[in-house]
């Protein structure tokens, strides 16, 4: 569903850029399948420097985000597309669905930025809801709650400092955990 609305704090961790997220580094968005080139992908801030995709990435590929920098992005109110359901997925790509090879469909995030959208958030309920679907359209590799943004839409950007090891929460989690199953 569009719509427009300010976004909770948001974490970006990048993977092959370095120094802090500014407009001037933002790459414009391209086709590329389910999953557009370019943008600035997020997840929403949860506690402690921690966000969905912080998590999945610790929970299978953690080289992903250790020793990396995190950045905390606190976004302006912006135009949106929320996918919090499969229906709101099926909405879109009827407004912006095209076939990406004879059996994989693609978005057009292109014709998206060009409408005026900003952004497409993915909710944890959206995502549950649209990752796995062989019914047609799906958004299998967008792995958690997480948003691409097509434009800077941030007011302030804070350094979270490098991703060393687990965040402590994970950790004592882990191991109270340990404690009362072993």
């Amino acid at each position: 569903m569009r719509t427009t609305i300010r976004l909770p704090q948001q974490i970006w961790v990048p993977r092959n850029v370095n120094g802090e997220p500014s407009a001037d580094k933002l790459i414009p968005v391209t086709n590329y399948g389910m999953k557009p080139c370019g943008g600035i992908w997020t997840s929403t801030y949860l506690d402690e420097g921690v966000c969905g995709w912080v998590q999945w990435c610790l929970d299978g590929s953690p080289d992903w985000v250790e020793r990396k920098p995190g950045w905390l992005l606190e976004p302006r109110v912006a135009d949106i597309y929320v996918i919090d359901s499969y229906s709101n997925l099926f909405e879109l790509a009827r407004l912006y669905g095209k076939e990406f090879t004879h059996y994989v469909h693609s978005l057009d995030f292109e014709a998206m930025r060009r409408d005026g959208i900003e952004a497409i958030h993915l909710t944890e309920a959206g995502q549950y809801s649209t990752c796995q679907r062989l019914d047609g359209w799906n958004l299998y590799g967008w792995d958690c709650e997480s948003t691409i943004w097509f434009n800077w839409c941030f007011e302030r950007v804070e350094s979270l400092g490098t991703f060393d090891s687990k965040p402590a929460h994970f950790t004592q989690v882990t191991q109270l955990l340990t404690r009362e199953f072993a």
